[in-house]
């Protein structure tokens, strides 16, 4: 039989640790903070307007109007930064400290700039907690 409550303590202990490790590479260096925000961002842009095309494409074929563009959870980190963090910027009255003053807003409306005429929108579900840009069509 499987120890689950060694393996509680074993997955709490490295997450705390990771966070930690996580927050401490951010903090205190303002520079390498924002480039790393630029880089994410890029990426994350990137990967969400490549994979696109196919993705309405054959939404469209199969007579939907609408399609997930880009799915993910609301603790999914790309190079240490939020996904969530980096599509919908900082929110105001959250505990972390706000971004310093050079750091890129949020990601979305860039999203949604590049994908005009789509309606480009987040959807996050309550229930399961998953989140998900949503392209929207006719």
């Amino acid at each position: 039989m499987l120890d689950f409550a060694s393996i509680y303590r074993t997955a709490v202990a490295v997450s705390l640790e990771a966070k930690d490790r996580r927050d401490a590479a951010l903090q205190g260096n303002d520079a390498a903070f924002v480039e790393t925000v630029r880089r994410t961002r890029t990426t994350l842009l990137e990967t969400i307007l490549s994979d696109a095309p196919s993705k309405i494409t054959e939404a469209a074929a199969a007579g939907r109007s609408t399609v997930d563009v880009y799915r993910f959870n609301g603790n999914d980190y790309i190079d240490d930064i939020s996904v969530l963090w980096l599509l919908k910027g900082h929110r105001h009255g959250t505990p972390c400290a706000p971004p310093p003053p050079d750091t890129p807003g949020p990601l979305l409306p860039d999203i949604q700039a590049a994908m005009a005429p789509f309606v480009v929108m987040h959807d996050w579900d309550g229930v399961t907690g998953g989140n998900r840009i949503v392209a929207r069509w006719v």
